[in-house]
């Protein structure tokens, strides 16, 4: 899924690239994807009904993203960085900097 991401950031063109908020949409969007499909690869998951299958899963997303960006962050990155769900690293004061900048 980051290669899909990171690609179509590379076809895009200079002045197309998308800002820090969109790619962190598209990122948080991929990794919704992520969890949905895990989740329904789930033996036990699969035999709840599909409203409790929608419940657990809309109750349960924020914290899955905060937990995959946090751990991303302690395994992988380099201090004073963030490193993406593309594998790109991005320097902390280029974000605190220009919140609207592209990536």
């Amino acid at each position: 899924r980051s290669s899909d991401l990171r690609q179509e950031q590379s076809n895009r063109g200079k002045h197309e690239k998308l800002n820090t908020f969109g790619l962190m949409c598209k990122m948080a969007d991929q990794t919704l994807f992520s969890i949905v499909e895990w989740a329904r690869s789930s033996i036990f998951f699969r035999e709840l009904k599909v409203d409790d299958q929608m419940k657990l899963l809309q109750n349960c997303c924020s914290e899955l993203l905060i937990l995959d960006h946090i751990y991303r962050q302690v395994l992988h990155a380099n201090d004073g960085s963030i490193l993406l769900v593309t594998a790109q690293q991005v320097d902390c004061s280029l974000v605190a900097r220009k919140p609207d900048a592209s990536v």
